[in-house]
């Protein structure tokens, strides 16, 4: 069993081009036996469980209920940003 920790960062191809950050774990199990499609001692993933990086959310009072919507991830970070705001409207006319 192995445990790989991951990030997917990319610019999201909107007028602000947001900047979009998703992390993540990923469990992997691997088998070398040959009844699980192991060959000659080489690992086969038998198994891999992602999940995102929980976010903490309050819903219905409890702040312990852990959010892992991938939707709601990239939401929050697609909004522009106050500096992403000002400069547009500094930007000398032409």
């Amino acid at each position: 069993t192995m445990e790989l920790r991951w990030e997917i960062s990319v610019l999201w191809p909107n007028a602000f081009e947001s900047r979009v950050l998703i992390s993540g774990v990923s469990t992997v199990v691997t088998s070398t036996d040959e009844r699980d499609g192991g060959t000659n001692g080489k690992p086969t993933i038998v198994s891999q469980k992602d999940r995102l990086d929980s976010t903490a959310a309050k819903v219905g009072g409890n702040e312990d209920i852990r959010k892992q919507d991938i939707l709601s991830s990239i939401a929050g970070q697609l909004t522009p940003r106050f500096w992403d705001l000002y400069h547009v409207g500094m930007t000398p006319s032409a």
